[in-house]
């Protein structure tokens, strides 16, 4: 039951803080307080009992959902607090550390010869991908990855395929896709101070300038603007075009995706990399341009104001590559790093996603080796 891994977890907490002699009284006293709490919760959902099947999913989905985001906010208040030690900073790390799943990689791949011992089970035996190397996959360093062959509709491996991730620049992807299916492409947009106030200049846009649609989705996609993607958003105004952006998502069956704002700076906004599969699939059959714009490394877009051309150039280490269809690249300090590719391999293409990375092309290499 949900409750009692919930009981068990804070009770191990518990022990282990108070006797640890590293955490302040008043931490203490509030991790007494929770676990006051976790007695009322396990009182609360004595009620679930009585209800049906489809709503006690409704509730544990809600409940793992709302953990995920917990656990990544005091993640983030970590980086940004000064502790008063290494020693307790270290320590908080530990307890948050502790409320996360551990990785788990499924690797549908070749064979019958014996797995090297630090191999996770292989759940099928396909020869097709016969040049996987257990080793490798098992060494990329990222919270979650989903290797896929869209045309055998085949999942190669994965790791921790539906665990819920800011999804920082991946973000765009969907506010494109939106933009391009409700926007005019020939559409002037004038670029707001609060977009100009927005981090980032790629392709020097600022206060007042003006762009057609199609040129701030190259910024957008491209070098990631993220002034790119708040004027889009603003000029079918930000509420209107996020809730287009949720309404996508539900209609492509992204259920555990969240978007509440066009650029990703939010941490918001989160997704699962099999909800990030779908929507990369639904791009490959209707919106091949975005691809086609994803992959250039370079392109030049008009301030129709002034009439001036700027070069802008991509963040994708991949861009150029012949087998590159396309892709988004995605960092914050929350998300770490992130990357969607989009790649054509011996007639098949692969898509291959890495949230959480420390280096996302590096372990989107070591995902290809099962598809080369």
């Amino acid at each position: 039951m949900i409750y009692q891994a919930f009981i068990l977890v804070f009770i191990l907490l518990f022990a282990v803080v108070i006797h640890s002699g590293v955490i302040p009284q008043t931490i203490r006293a509030g991790i007494a307080a929770v676990t006051e709490g976790v007695q009322s919760l396990e009182d609360g959902l004595a009620l679930v009992a009585q209800l049906d099947a489809q709503a006690i999913a409704s509730l544990a989905s809600f409940a793992r959902h709302t953990g995920d985001g917990i656990v990544m906010g005091g993640k983030a208040i970590i980086r940004h607090l000064d502790f008063a030690s290494q020693a307790s900073r270290v320590n908080l790390a530990l307890v948050l550390g502790s409320l996360t799943k551990p990785p788990e990689t499924t690797l549908q791949a070749a064979g019958d010869s014996a797995l090297p011992p630090d191999a996770s089970p292989i759940s099928a035996s396909l020869a097709h991908y016969g040049t996987c190397d257990q080793r490798t996959i098992n060494a990329i360093v990222a919270q979650s990855f989903l290797l896929y062959d869209f045309d055998r509709n085949l999942a190669v491996v994965s790791r921790n395929p539906d665990e819920r991730w800011p999804m920082a620049s991946l973000t765009k992807l969907m506010t494109s896709l939106v933009a391009l299916e409700s926007i005019e492409l020939n559409r002037r947009i004038t670029v707001s101070d609060s977009a100009a106030s927005l981090e980032g200049n790629s392709g020097r846009i600022e206060r007042e300038n003006i762009f057609s649609l199609y040129d701030l989705v190259h910024a957008m996609l491209i070098p990631s603007s993220n002034r790119a993607a708040k004027a889009v958003a603003e000029a079918r105004s930000e509420k209107n075009l996020i809730d287009a952006m949720q309404a996508k998502s539900r209609e492509l069956g992204m259920r555990s995706t969240t978007y509440v704002e066009p650029t990703g700076l939010s941490f918001l906004n989160q997704s699962t990399a099999n909800d990030l599969y779908k929507l990369a699939s639904y791009i490959i059959r209707h919106r091949p341009e975005i691809l086609t714009i994803s992959r250039k490394p370079t392109a030049d877009i008009t301030e129709l104001r002034s009439g001036e051309k700027r070069t802008i150039q991509t963040v994708n280490a991949f861009a150029g590559s012949p087998n590159l269809l396309g892709g988004k690249t995605g960092f914050t300090d929350e998300a770490r790093r992130n990357l969607i590719g989009i790649f054509r391999f011996r007639n098949d293409i692969m898509v291959s996603i890495v949230l959480g990375s420390d280096d996302a092309f590096a372990a989107t290499q070591k995902l290809l080796s099962c598809a080369q």
